[in-house]
């Protein structure tokens, strides 16, 4: 009945996607059914449901009361069948093959077919021995006879919303006024104009005057109505002026921060999957401070006459083991110590001379460690134990004698249900003094009789307070976990950690103001975790969420983020940079963001569209023309061993589109002669070099190729208006588009393959390579006139990625350097190369320019580096 009246509306009907909203008159499912006299018709899920009466049940349709009493009981069919309850709810015998029915009995019968009920709607066959019912047109055989088929919509639940409609045997929504179709369903939701709205992951949007509005974290700023963009802070700079702007200060992972008096900032943690990090800030400069292989440090303290602690652990395939690295003095140099057992998460001490280092313990007990210093110097290790299994993660005093302790005991390595603690240090013993079925993370205080504890219970993150003689519960929340913690006084306390955010991560923040704590999240929108809080002695707060991180005064309304990392959202490397002047930057990877001379955006309408197939593709070169609307090419590479694609796009100044694509060709490297003399190189089926030409209309292999050998690394660069430098491999040649020449670049050296070309005319042109069985490479020079190359450079500290300039006397090249550790940055003045004493955090990917005003780096996770000279 149901099915009828929405089949009436006819022409009204629409698509099962429900991709146009169409105005539908309101049908109530409950219309025409009245439950058999016996019941009450109700709407469930937007389907008829019936509630009947005592001494009745629901039928099979669920639209029919019937009685409740079986007459099925004590008939069993002579044994030969199975008694079932038809519509009328009257018993029928269902007989076993080779019997047939008589009346509530079953009988032997020579006639397969006597014995198989189609019901009225079907008609029994006999095939090779075996009988089945063929039924009528919209009915089905369910094994007990032919019976209509179920409702399409019956299942299809499209929501308070909308009406679920059949067109055509598909079933689709149509969705009433006010309501469209969710994305990714056809469940039909309110009108928002915010719904497909993320303001760019730096804000939340807001409807004002029936628009969209973006209302942008702090730090952020709005950039059109419907999307926030990252301000570039000031002063976030390594000593020799290079500036981080993603993320900031480095994109090594940070874990831990601790300030001394002076204000020195120091950072701990990871860089990917390399080795422990230790940086230094102290003014405007942020240095390296150490780098360990194979480490990962998660604690970092030091006593303000610049004596530094950080502890942490061996990576699982160096063999799990504890790993302390102290640094005696700013200056001074650095030594590691470790042990084959435990693993070593905090760092605390009551002075200079009395330091104590915690985790956990391999053995069957809880192991740690207080080093003290006596009169000549020297450190003495002191271990202790609680004979118990279990992990310390925190410590807190107000002197050597007064020393909390946090943390929780386990039944084994990987058992973490067992109850938190706190403990006390009288500084002759440890006492128990706290037991909670939480596992507790961090402890600060600001007198002896005020002390917090936090740590997480069952998926909610709680606080507890130290009052008088008692520990009480003064803060709990759910679907969220605390980790640190610090404060700048009795009324001023911070707690940080994560919380869970429509199913991701994101930075939770719990701010004391004297009695209580509040939510302040928002003073801080990390997009991660936050896992390090620290205050500096002028009030100044920092926070650390692994490559993100906040600062700003501790009474202010909100942080500025020191860096952010634009690829968290569009996980990838950036592999090209187009620079057309001081406020038009460009980086592409496998996302495309914009400077303009402030801030970092990914703009709306230049956001090029990419192929749900080609979710891996990156963009691996450009070409540009001169002036506002020159002619901008992006290229879209899927290298791949059984598949590769190359999408050539074109942005007429408004938009992106896709004109030309390959699906054999991977390219390589790009270059402009004029807006309509565009040169490709590339490789097809990964074994043949190609060069693609772009005459003002069409994309096309060029017939008049020059041999190259092929290689899965090529480049080439204008010479003038009219002639190329190709170079694959070893080999390089001098093309005119029909002719070609080649350039001799045999240095009489291990075998190498040319990475980069830079040319600052046709008589200035440099080419940079690396070895191919060994590290190292050759920076090589060309006067454009000679038949070979006329000057070798091997450069020390470094192999060689990639090479820009603005002038003969400003040559810059980038490399891997410590045996691909870290980067290196040269520079040549015209004279000589310098730069090998300035090792850099990243892994260079590309480098470019404006002038000699602006050089901009990219590394391979993503970091953005500028120098503005």
């Amino acid at each position: 009945m149901r099915i009828s009246v929405l089949m009436a509306l006819g022409s009204l009907l629409l698509a099962s996607a429900c991709t146009v909203k169409t105005e539908w008159p309101t049908i109530s499912p409950c219309e025409n059914i009245d439950c058999g006299g016996h019941g009450t018709c109700f709407i469930v899920g937007g389907l008829a449901r019936c509630l009947c009466n005592a001494g009745y049940q629901t039928s099979i349709n669920s639209i029919d009361c019937v009685p409740t009493d079986n007459p099925c009981l004590q008939v069993d069919c002579s044994g030969h069948g199975e008694c079932l309850v038809s519509d009328q709810h009257r018993a029928v015998c269902v007989c076993y093959s080779g019997y047939l029915a008589e009346g509530l009995s079953c009988r032997e019968s020579l006639d397969p077919c006597q014995s198989v009920y189609c019901s009225t709607h079907g008609t029994c066959v006999v095939e090779d021995d075996r009988t089945f019912c063929v039924c009528e047109t919209g009915y089905h055989d369910n094994g007990f006879g032919c019976v209509a088929n179920e409702d399409p919509c019956q299942y299809h639940d499209c929501g308070p919303g909308g009406e679920c409609v059949l067109r055509d045997g598909v079933v689709g929504c149509a969705c009433y006024p006010g309501y469209h179709p969710e994305i990714g369903t056809s469940f039909c939701v309110k009108d928002n104009a915010c719904t497909d709205q993320d303001c760019a992951g730096y804000g939340s949007c807001q409807i004002l005057e029936n628009a969209p509005v973006c209302s942008c974290y702090p730090g952020y700023q709005a950039h059109g109505s419907t999307s926030c963009a990252l301000e570039v802070g000031q002063g976030l700079c390594r000593a020799d002026g290079w500036c981080w702007q993603n993320p900031l200060p480095t994109r090594m992972n940070a874990g831990a921060v601790w300030i001394d008096k002076q204000n020195h900032v120091w950072l701990a943690g990871r860089q990917d999957e390399l080795g422990a990090k230790v940086l230094h800030k102290h003014g405007s400069g942020w240095d390296q401070a150490l780098f360990v292989n194979d480490l990962e440090l998660q604690s970092i303290w030091g006593a303000n006459n610049g004596e530094i602690w950080a502890v942490g652990h061996n990576h699982y395939e160096s063999g799990y083991g504890s790993a302390i690295v102290y640094q005696r003095g700013i200056d001074g140099e650095w030594q590691t110590f470790s042990e084959r057992s435990g693993l070593f998460h905090g760092v605390w001490g009551s002075s200079a001379d009395d330091v104590w280092v915690f985790g956990s313990s391999s053995n069957l007990d809880t192991r740690f460690s207080r080093w003290q210093r006596d009169a000549a110097g020297q450190w003495k290790e002191y271990r202790y134990t609680f004979g118990s299994r279990g992990q310390i993660h925190d410590m807190w005093g107000l002197a050597a004698d007064k020393i909390w302790m946090v943390g929780h005991d386990s039944s084994s390595a990987f058992d973490d249900a067992y109850p938190g603690f706190i403990r006390y240090f009288d500084g002759e013993q440890w006492h128990l003094i706290f037991r909670t079925p939480a596992k507790l993370w961090a402890i600060w205080g600001c007198s002896e009789d005020k002390i917090f504890a936090l740590g997480n219970h069952e998926g909610s993150a709680v606080i507890y307070q130290k009052k008088a003689t008692r520990w009480e519960e003064v803060y709990r929340r759910t679907g969220s976990e605390l980790l640190d913690l610090a404060g700048s006084g009795c009324d001023q306390a911070w707690a940080v950690g994560g919380k869970e955010v429509i199913g991701h991560q994101s930075g939770l923040i719990v701010r004391y103001n004297g009695s209580n704590w509040r939510e302040a999240s928002d003073f801080f929108p990390a997009r991660q975790p936050i896992e390090g809080i620290a205050i500096d002695s002028d009030d100044v707060l920092w926070m650390v969420a692994g490559n993100e991180m906040a600062r700003g005064p501790a009474d202010a309304s909100s942080l500025v983020p020191v860096g952010s990392a634009l690829t968290n959202r569009d996980p990838g490397w950036f592999h090209s940079i187009w620079a057309r002047a001081h406020n038009d930057v460009r980086i592409y990877g496998h996302g495309f963001w914009h400077f303009d001379g402030s801030t970092w955006a990914k703009p709306g309408p230049e956001a090029m569209p990419l192929p749900a197939r080609y979710q891996a593709s990156e963009v691996r070169t450009h070409g540009a023309g001169t002036g506002a609307q020159g002619t901008h090419w992006a290229i879209r590479s899927l290298p791949g061993y059984f598949h590769t694609w190359t999408g050539f796009y074109y942005f007429d100044g408004q938009s992106w589109s896709l004109v030309t694509e390959s699906s054999d060709l991977v390219v390589l490297d790009t270059a402009t002669l004029a807006d309509d003399n565009i040169w490709a190189l590339g490789v097809i089926n990964r074994n043949q070099t190609a060069l693609w030409h772009y005459d003002g209309k069409t994309w096309r292999h060029s017939e008049n190729q020059p041999a190259i050998s092929p290689r899965s690394e090529g480049n080439i660069i204008p010479l003038d208006d009219s002639r190329l430098l190709i170079c694959s491999g070893e080999s390089c040649v001098v093309f005119d588009g029909i002719e070609s020449k080649t350039l001799n670049v045999n240095t009489n050296h291990d075998p190498f393959t040319i990475r980069d070309l830079w040319a600052n005319s046709p008589q200035d042109i440099w080419l940079i390579g690396r070895y191919i069985y060994r590290y190292g490479g050759l920076i090589l020079h060309w006067d454009g006139q000679s038949e070979a190359v006329t000057e070798v450079v091997f450069p020390p500290c470094m192999e060689p990625i990639a090479i820009w300039g603005s002038a003969a006397d400003d040559v810059w090249v980038t490399g891997l350097a410590d045996n691909y550790q870290q980067g290196m940055v040269l520079h040549f003045d015209g004279n000589q190369w310098t730069g090998c004493d300035a090792p850099f955090d990243f892994i260079p990917a590309a480098i470019g320019g404006f002038e000699k005003q602006d050089l901009w780096i990219t590394d391979w996770d993503g970091s953005i580096m500028h120098l503005a000279r």
